[in-house]
């Protein structure tokens, strides 16, 4: 059971001890098929169905795999221009419509506490810290946090005692 590995170089030169035409022949075979190969095509029906199912796979392995980067982009794409002045115009909305509803005559001081409570607001519920950092996955969100905003207690006693320490202070004058 000995191993022999056949170069090239000592197949010519067992043909040439040989000096026959079948060594010949066969060292031609060795060279097409062994230390030469080329890439056999498929021939039958099955193979050619095999190779295309194998290159079908990979083309969608790939498809999916940047299908998946261009989603993990968008995702985390920066608002639009027109997107973040959205954002903008619907916070100073809010505020505006809560006060007017709530019949508030307010002080800049105080409507600041009003933004202020907004803003925070939306920045911890999206997980940012300023609306700059707003990426388009969260546009939606974002917008639906200021469509259901409300005051929170501490702004609404904030404003409160800053209207009542003004209306002292207006006494004492």
């Amino acid at each position: 059971g000995a191993l022999y590995l056949w170069t090239r170089r000592g197949a010519a030169r067992h043909s040439k001890m040989l000096g026959t035409d079948q060594a010949w022949d066969m060292f031609d075979s060795l060279e097409e098929n062994y230390f030469n190969p080329k890439t056999r095509l498929p021939q039958t029906p099955e193979e050619k169905l095999a190779l295309t199912m194998e290159v079908a796979t990979r083309t969608v392995k790939r498809i999916e795999k940047l299908d998946g980067r261009v989603t993990d982009l968008e995702e985390k794409a920066v608002l639009a221009p027109g997107e973040y002045n959205y954002i903008s115009k619907q916070v100073n909305r809010a505020v505006a419509n809560y006060l007017d509803v709530h019949h508030c005559k307010l002080n800049a001081k105080q409507r600041s506490l009003f933004y202020r409570d907004i803003n925070h607001g939306l920045n911890d519920y999206i997980g940012i810290k300023t609306r700059t950092q707003l990426r388009k996955k969260d546009f939606d969100k974002a917008d639906d946090f200021i469509q259901n905003w409300t005051p929170s207690t501490a702004t609404l006693m904030k404003a409160r005692e800053i209207s009542l320490l003004e209306d002292q202070q207006q006494e004492a004058i």
